[in-house]
């Protein structure tokens, strides 16, 4: 459960960057390491529980 709940939380911190640099400034190259990033927390997620 705490795993679960810290996973959420890097959920939440990754989607940040996403929102500052791509949605704001039009900044395109940081999608493919932030998506790196998201698959890696779901996969973390997938075998949490």
């Amino acid at each position: 459960m705490i795993l679960e709940s810290s996973v959420l939380r890097a959920l939440a911190y990754l989607m940040q960057p996403v929102f500052d640099q791509v949605f704001i400034t039009g900044e395109k190259s940081i999608l493919f390491v932030v998506s790196l990033m998201l698959f890696g927390v779901f996969v973390v997620r997938a075998f949490s529980g």
